[in-house]
């Protein structure tokens, strides 16, 4: 099944959006991309970090933001730069994929790129109230 034909099947909300997006925000680098096969949207920031890494309190924070999901992605590049990221393909998350092999569910809901915008800037706001509080200690 081609990617057109899936867009014929699929939720509505679906229909017509971008497979990836890039945006600043707050400085922060900022990407929404679709997974391959799920057509799930994945939101991340990335940016360099305030503190070392390897500072157990700061990691364990970065790792621990309240986003949509959980943080379900954390990198760091060799040149130091960190990434966080989210899933939106938990529970109760509608996959188009999956709606369309498996038939719809009445109480799943499709992620829209608006929707995986405000999770990010969400997300990058408690980043930087991450690096506001560790300052202050």
């Amino acid at each position: 099944m081609n990617d057109k034909s899936l867009k014929a099947k699929a939720c509505t909300e679906y229909v017509g959006e971008p497979n990836y997006v890039k945006f600043k925000y707050k400085g922060f680098d900022c990407e929404i991309k679709r997974h391959e096969y799920l057509l799930t949207l994945c939101g991340y920031a990335s940016f360099r970090a305030k503190y070392p890494i390897n500072n157990e309190k700061y990691r364990n924070a970065l790792e621990n933001i309240d986003v949509h999901g959980g943080v379900t992605y954390f990198e760091i590049s060799p040149s130091g730069k960190v990434t966080v990221g989210f899933d939106c393909a938990h529970y109760n998350d509608l996959s188009p994929t999956l709606q369309i092999l498996e038939g719809k569910n009445n109480y799943q809901k499709y992620r829209t790129v608006d929707f995986v915008k405000k999770e990010i800037k969400k997300m990058v706001d408690q980043i930087i109230k991450i690096n506001d509080q560790l300052g202050a200690d």
